[in-house]
């Protein structure tokens, strides 16, 4: 087995450990969160036609403080992916996505034509809560034989080119089922490290405008 296949399989293992053990994500408590028929439109009112001064007006609340108790138990498991992973052949790296970089997306999926003003699932929005990145030396990746290993295990793995306006990447989803946040995995090869990191800065710009709006409000609050 190939190293990012032995790598896919190990967060795989961790990713479905977790969702078996937090008790939050039960379907009794998400009924009304399939994550895959609920549109981001149904948790997050258009802030363009409403005045708003808290986080309450916006979104959901109920929806986002699921949200914050999914990310507050992740650490531990981070932890075991970092200690379970062979750095010597890779550069690794993962991030929990801060709060207000998650409403910021969410914002910028209501609000734009782009994003069909939020007439999206939310699993397709929130499909990074945990993300993580491996950046391998090896030009000679096989990826068809990576996206074989997906296939065989899909849907609970899916294998995406996200190859676009000067990135250069592949990306793996983990999916248990529409009751739980799916986690990415992002293929790097070293030599596209510079142009990807310029890429992730100029993507990140589309955001701005809402972390800004959101932090007055919770300074607010």
């Amino acid at each position: 087995m190939s190293d990012e296949k032995v790598i896919i399989n190990f967060i795989e293992k961790i990713y479905q450990q977790y969702c078996r053990n937090i008790n939050l994500w039960n379907k009794n408590e998400l009924s009304n969160y399939n994550l895959r028929s609920k549109q981001v439109k149904h948790i997050m009112n258009d802030v363009n036609k409403i005045e708003f001064s808290k986080e309450e007006d916006i979104f959901d609340f109920e929806f986002i403080n699921l949200l914050k108790l999914y990310n507050s138990h992740l650490g531990v498991f981070t932890l075991t992916l970092e200690f379970g992973l062979d750095a010597n052949k890779f550069e690794y790296g993962q991030r929990i996505k801060a709060d207000n970089s998650i409403f910021s997306k969410l914002a910028t999926y209501r609000t734009t034509e782009k994003h069909q003003y939020g007439r999206l699932a939310l699993n397709k929005c929130i499909n990074d809560l945990f993300g993580l990145r491996i950046i391998v030396n090896n030009e000679k990746i096989e990826y068809n034989i990576i996206e074989e290993y997906c296939n065989e295990h899909s849907p609970k793995l899916r294998f995406i080119n996200s190859t676009k306006d000067g990135y250069k990447a592949y990306h793996v989803y983990f999916k248990i089922d529409n009751y739980n946040f799916p986690w990415e995995l992002q293929i790097w090869e070293k030599r596209y490290e510079k142009s990807n990191r310029i890429s992730h800065a100029k993507h990140k710009q589309e955001y701005i405008k809402w972390e800004s709006i959101i932090k007055k409000i919770q300074e607010v609050e």
